[in-house]
């Protein structure tokens, strides 16, 4: 989480969403709290907080495709949620929820 490439940081924040263990949560809160205020990589970590605290990975991303059903969201309803939220931000003119 400390590396820094975006990239790098992209796929452990990715990896720990998508294990959805909260555990995590205090680190990732931390390294967000060292970051720039309107920093995107500041976004990134706010956004890897709110899914892990909805428990919604989808949140994190929502281009996410379970194809072979890795992580066992393959037909995930928590799919449909996120991208309604995300839908809903655009129609009411506010940015997208992280994805």
């Amino acid at each position: 989480m400390h590396d820094r490439s975006a990239d790098v940081v992209d796929k452990a924040l990715f990896g720990l969403v998508f294990l959805n263990d909260k555990t995590h949560l205090p680190a990732i809160e931390a390294t967000r709290n060292t970051l720039p205020a309107d920093s995107p990589k500041r976004r990134q970590f706010d956004c890897a907080i709110t899914a892990l605290r909805e428990g919604n990975p989808f949140i994190f991303s929502s281009g996410f495709n379970d194809m072979w059903n890795a992580w066992g969201l393959k037909d995930s309803p928590l799919k449909k949620v996120a991208e309604a939220a995300e839908d809903e931000a655009r129609k009411a003119g506010r940015p997208g929820t992280c994805a």
